[in-house]
């Protein structure tokens, strides 16, 4: 009997290291997605930047950071 209670006990250490295992994974796919998004921003702000030293054109901040999200979107479409 104590065979099966031991074999229950690695069942119960399986599933509590699955459940880490997925939640890092979870964890890293989010972080790597919000490291994009913060990525495609800095990219709108860098491009911003350059109109506004190459011209008198300036973006308003919020059409900047629409932007930036519009780029987040297009980049996780190619990261995919």
């Amino acid at each position: 009997m104590s065979n099966f209670w031991r074999k229950i006990e690695e069942l119960n250490q399986l599933k509590k290291e699955r459940k880490r295992i997925m939640f890092n994974e979870q964890l890293l796919k989010r972080l790597k997605s919000l490291a994009w998004r913060v990525g495609m921003v800095a990219i709108a702000g860098v491009v911003d930047i350059a109109i506004v030293s190459l011209s008198d054109f300036n973006l308003p901040n919020e059409l900047t950071v629409i932007i930036g999200l519009v780029l987040g979107e297009v980049s996780k479409y190619l990261n995919k």
